[in-house]
């Protein structure tokens, strides 16, 4: 990746070591091509270390938690997607609470699947206008029905 900077290698490694729960149930939906692509975590790019990255779709998927709903946090934001847009690269962008409630999902069944729709729809989206979407919208599907599934065992033990 052009702009690499190996100084931030540490940082990114200590920051994939100390992920938030919001981070964590994102990349346990997109490690190991399940949307049919290669994601990487905490990926150095310039001067800065994304959340996760597809080099293939040229995407970044940034999670914000509060410090970025601030004045000077979104305009660092905006700083950083510049940035990154001027590289090619698509950003999307969703915060901690959306993460955990669209993709661990919530108590009613009834909601689960529209609500896992709206992460992955995004990043369907973003994959397709990349030119990846062979298989991704299977896979998607799939996802939020073993996510249903999930949800439903849960609530039968309780």
């Amino acid at each position: 990746m052009e702009f690499y900077r190996s100084n931030l290698k540490p940082w990114a490694q200590q920051l994939r070591s100390q992920q938030t729960d919001a981070e964590s149930a994102l990349w346990y939906q997109l490690r190991r091509q399940q949307l049919g692509v290669t994601f990487n975590r905490q990926k150095p790019i310039g001067k800065y270390i994304v959340d996760f990255y597809s080099a293939t779709a040229k995407l970044v998927i940034e999670i914000d938690g509060n410090q970025h709903q601030s004045g000077q946090g979104l305009l660092n934001d905006q700083t950083r997607d510049h940035f990154l847009s001027n590289l090619g690269l698509t950003v999307l962008r969703f915060n901690n609470l959306q993460i955990l409630n669209e993709i661990e999902g919530g108590s009613s069944l009834g909601s689960a699947m529209e609500k896992t729709q709206g992460v992955f729809s995004t990043v369907y989206v973003a994959l397709v206008k990349a030119g990846e979407s062979a298989g991704v919208l299977d896979q998607i599907m799939k996802k939020m029905a073993d996510t249903l599934d999930k949800q439903r065992e849960f609530q039968n033990k309780t």
